[in-house]
């Protein structure tokens, strides 16, 4: 399969190998799984899983076990599967460890031919000696390389950014967006997919208790709506099945534990039906860049460090208020039309809504897909509307 022409809905850790848990998987809205964690233990196991997504349309990325001299790339054992979408061939490599990444690519390429050449890369959170002090540049060098092995190569990075504070607050991580605007314009620029992870779950604890909240529907909406505001080609649910570690506690739960369904799962399917319901149109067109609405009632942090894009260069928009902070994708479809995505960007604990207004510059038919419903709306110069907490909406706009 091929995953450089396909929007990628992702799992980390594979469930149990049988082709019921992977139509489970298809059932919840999930396309590809990351052939690793505990269910992947053995080589026998690996197969089983492959045979299982073979049998039920699953795209499989194989796992590389962050060792440049695994077998696994450089011999395809699987030829046969058409399953075999491509390689994990490194999970947060170091600034340092990209050249070695890269020098294993004729190899890789030799034996793999067009499938994905996947690498995950680090949040500048990580510590600036691994990143080189400079995330925009270790971000950069990564996308030159990957350039140069693949076109419309992934380009990916794990950031979570449903935090507690110290203090018992819950918040966003401040530096999130700035870290997403940066991934985002780096593979515009180098025509690459972003690609970014889900805090699906909650972690932490005898590592750091900071991420140790329980996403909720709305957690969901707001990560998938903001990577899609910057022009995501795929994400990936971080964790599907529930991994067996020392650093998640038996409270901190996947999508899947033991194969079977936790809430989280449920709630993972009922996000992926809304966007199921416009994703086409979305992947269709070319993202433009991202609007950032400071709302007069809005977190001064949000935004901190974010470079402008506006309204200039957009065909019907001419200008967006909000009182709550917002963030707005704009993008480019064929036949003069233009879409966005439309995110109330604040930590859901606050349980704020965002209350919107829009003017365009002539008169418009809108379509507006709002949790999986879409409504048509004709607009002469002005429009409103409401988002609830991690709220997001897509809308494409065109000439009556």
């Amino acid at each position: 399969m091929d995953l450089h022409n396909k929007f990628m809905i992702g799992g980390w850790q594979a469930p149990p190998p049988t082709v019921a848990n992977y139509r489970t998987l298809i059932k919840c809205g999930i396309n590809t799984i990351f052939l690793n964690g505990d269910y992947t233990a053995t080589e026998s196991l690996v197969r089983k899983g492959v045979i299982a997504a073979e049998k039920t349309g699953v795209s499989i990325i194989l796992e590389g076990k962050n060792d440049l001299t695994s077998p696994v790339l450089f011999k395809n054992r699987y030829k046969k599967f058409d399953c075999i979408a491509g390689v994990n061939v490194y999970d947060e490599p170091t600034f340092a460890q990209l050249k070695d990444i890269e020098n294993i690519s004729p190899k890789f390429k030799k034996a793999y031919g067009d499938k994905a050449f996947y690498v995950n890369l680090l949040p500048s959170y990580a510590p600036a000696e691994v990143i080189n002090s400079n995330f925009a540049l270790y971000i950069e060098e990564y996308a030159k390389i990957i350039s140069r092995i693949e076109n419309n190569g992934w380009l990916s990075f794990d950031f979570y950014p449903l935090e507690i504070t110290e203090e018992g607050e819950y918040r966003l991580i401040p530096t999130w967006v700035s870290d997403v605007e940066t991934m985002a314009r780096i593979a515009k620029k180098y025509r690459l997919r972003p690609h970014f992870f889900i805090q699906s779950m909650a972690y932490g604890g005898t590592i750091t208790k900071s991420h140790n909240r329980q996403p909720i529907i709305e957690d969901f909406r707001l990560q998938i709506y903001t990577y899609l505001a910057y022009g995501a080609k795929g994400f990936t649910h971080f964790c599907y099945q529930s991994p067996v570690s020392p650093e998640f506690s038996e409270t901190q739960t996947g999508l899947l534990l033991n194969g079977k369904k936790t809430d989280r799962w449920r709630v993972a399917q009922k996000v992926h039906k809304e966007i199921f319901a416009f994703l086409d149109e979305y992947d269709a067109m070319a993202w433009q860049g991202c609007v950032k609405i400071r709302g007069k009632n809005g977190d001064a942090l949000a935004f901190n460090g974010l470079n402008g894009f506006g309204f200039s260069d957009c065909e019907f928009i001419k200008s967006v208020k909000s009182d709550e902070n917002i963030l707005v994708g704009v993008f480019k479809g064929e036949n003069g039309k233009e879409g966005y995505i439309f995110v109330n960007f604040a930590d859901t604990s606050k349980n704020i809504t965002a209350r919107v207004s829009l003017r365009v510059k002539k008169r418009l038919s809108l379509n507006v897909y709002k949790k999986g419903v879409k409504t048509v709306k004709t607009v002469i110069n002005k429009a409103s509307f409401s988002l609830g907490k991690g709220e997001g909406v897509f809308i494409t706009a065109e000439n009556l």
